[in-house]
């Protein structure tokens, strides 16, 4: 998966573009279906949830929700509100980047659950 997949889904990435073989898929880290993929270089601040399992390159982080506390839908739609927050943290070098020591000391605005889960559904 590339991070053009991640610009170009909405809400759920449900393509991919490209594929590992044996070796590659051996040397790369799996993510589960239900990871939210941030992009980090050039296109920054996209998100999606994978649909499916995949790996993706170093320009993409993934974010893996504890379900208990946090609904994965409002979670993605959360990172999608501070987009252009995020993007302004990424400018500045020859190329916009992010990486995940801007999140670090961040505050996120976290309802109780199911407050989270009325709010994503509407």
């Amino acid at each position: 998966m590339q991070t053009g997949n991640i610009r170009n889904c909405e809400h759920y990435i449900t393509e991919y573009s490209q594929t590992y073989n044996d070796v590659g898929l051996a040397q790369s880290k799996l993510w589960q279906k239900g990871t939210i993929c941030i992009t980090i270089a050039a296109n920054i601040a996209e998100t999606g949830i994978l649909s499916f399992d995949a790996c993706f390159p170093d320009s993409v982080i993934g974010v893996v929700v504890n379900k208990k506390i946090a609904d994965l839908d409002f979670v993605e739609y959360l990172l999608q509100s501070f987009k252009v927050n995020l993007q302004a943290l990424g400018k500045g070098s020859a190329q916009d980047n992010i990486n995940i020591g801007t999140f670090k000391g961040k505050l996120f605005p976290f309802p109780v659950i199911k407050e989270q889960k009325k709010s994503s559904k509407n």
